[in-house]
């Protein structure tokens, strides 16, 4: 074999095209003339994906949904390949005719560096050959080799509207009678984009995430985040309260967790005592306890997450020298939190801090689902009972609507950012590192989607007495607002 003689970034076909060259020792110029194949065009990528801007009601209600490819019997990766030219795919054809499961698309992306250096220029609908769509004309064309993008943004897109789908099914179901709030909550559907980036709250969450709140599903650190927010803008707007009490969200509570149980289990493996918080600790965080030792900050509340499973309350109140607690499942206090509370806030206290029960809704027997909705409820009840009274069992569903309108109105200070491009491949995809830059929109307007079972959530579960390190929720660029 005959080395390559185009090093110096030239691709030059025959030098790697049916010259017996491996893929995995391609050099970049040549796995970027694979990427440009791979890539759909721009023209073709706008009319099947449509713009950012398309709403939840208009991207569902434009979506027609064709089955999925049945997962037996899978064919193997090279009966997808052919050495035979393309021809270019109809819009009818990418709409209607089903595609692989997503395992077998990773599969394709793996193999398709090797198979092209072995002169493969197109691919065919393989996983179809068994099912009635085999007869068609467009199951048996040629098709290029960016299908595979194609095919795997589709999967993308599918999650997506079966989340928005299944979110206006609960909206419009599950018992939930027509009223105003569910007007209109539907109406807010019209105005939020299926996709893009929250600019104005923490973290910059996708729009995506507010499905959740037309569920009954568990709520991750994103969405505890989104309803901190509301309560610190309440707390803003009253003058009592402003500037003098702090609310925290999960990813400082668990940046705090994590920095005590790392020392804690120190202490266990070697009997050292552990260091005071103002070692541990962050100095931006440990400026907290001072400034509640100095009485500029009155009390602070915090959402701590037990087990990755289980969202608690906590209001630190240093006028009345005590932390109330709340579990909308009833448990009291885990111990090695009150040692963690007691450790970091010892320090600042002129005397010691009493333990006391922080009043909370009780979940209904068989909700293990509404602790993310209780705990905040239970600090904004603590500082404005009249404007957020206790949650009623019976009430969670409407809770979680009027925190969605609350978060779109917060979220309106700044305009919704362009959706985090994703791309449909990498460089490591295709067996490499490098990662290929790609400019790519992952929106819809008009196109069939076939569709997928949503992504399980997180279950809720009781609360352990002894509680582990939470995960680690989204990465946050700002400190707490005070």
């Amino acid at each position: 074999m005959s080395k390559p003689k185009s090093h110096a970034g030239v691709f030059v076909s025959h030098e790697w095209i049916l010259a017996g060259q491996q893929f995995a020792n391609t050099p970049s110029y040549v796995r970027e003339v694979l990427a440009s194949l791979l890539t759909m065009p721009s023209g073709l990528e706008i009319a099947l994906f449509g713009v950012p801007s398309t709403t939840v009601r208009a991207f569902i209600a434009n979506g027609q949904v064709p089955i999925l490819s049945p997962g037996s019997p899978t064919p193997s990766t090279q009966d997808f390949f052919s050495a035979e030219p393309s021809t270019l795919p109809t819009f009818k054809d990418l709409r209607a005719l089903p595609v692989p499961p997503v395992e077998m698309i990773d599969k394709l992306f793996r193999a398709v560096g090797e198979e092209w250096l072995a002169g493969k220029v197109s691919i065919h609908y393989a996983h179809l050959i068994s099912t009635s769509y085999a007869t068609s004309t467009g199951a048996n064309s040629l098709v290029p080799l960016y299908i595979l993008s194609f095919w795997r943004r589709v999967h993308r897109m599918r999650s997506t509207y079966t989340t928005w789908k299944t979110a206006e099914t609960w909206l419009l179901t599950s018992g939930r009678a027509p009223g105003p709030l569910t007007d209109s909550t539907r109406l807010l559907l019209t105005r939020i984009p299926h996709s893009g980036r929250l600019g104005a709250l923490e973290g910059k969450p996708d729009t995506i995430a507010l499905a959740s709140f037309l569920s009954r599903e568990w709520l991750a650190s994103e969405h505890i985040g989104m309803i901190c927010n509301i309560l610190r803008t309440d707390i803003d707007m009253d003058d009592h309260l402003r500037g003098r009490h702090a609310i925290w969200d999960a990813y400082w509570t668990w940046l705090l967790w994590s920095r005590y149980v790392e020392r804690a289990q120190v202490r266990s493996a070697t009997g050292k005592p552990i260091p005071p918080p103002k070692v541990v600790l962050p100095a931006w965080l440990v400026q907290f306890g001072e400034r509640l030792a100095s009485g500029d900050l009155l009390s602070l509340s915090l959402v701590f997450n037990l087990n990755g499973a289980h969202w608690i309350a906590v209001v630190v109140d240093f006028r009345v020298w005590s932390i109330l607690f709340a579990d909308s499942m009833g448990h009291s206090i885990p111990p090695q939190l009150h040692d963690l509370l007691q450790w970091w806030l010892t320090p600042y206290a002129k005397q010691q801090l009493s333990v006391s029960h922080l009043p909370c809704m009780r979940q209904a027997p068989g909700d293990y689902f509404s602790c993310g909705i209780c705990a905040p409820n239970a600090i904004a009840h603590y500082y404005l009972p009249d404007l957020h009274p206790l949650i009623l069992p019976d009430m969670v569903d409407s809770a979680r609507m009027v925190y969605l309108e609350r978060i779109w109105k917060i979220s309106q200070s700044s305009p919704v950012e362009a959706a985090t491009s994703t791309p449909d491949f990498t460089d490591s995809d295709l067996g490499g590192a490098l990662q290929i830059d790609q400019d790519i929109t992952i929106i819809d307007t008009s196109i069939d989607i076939p569709i997928l079972s949503k992504p399980k959530c997180d279950s809720a579960a009781i609360a352990c007495e002894t509680p582990k390190v939470p995960g680690k929720p989204m990465k946050r660029k700002r400190r707490p607002i005070v």
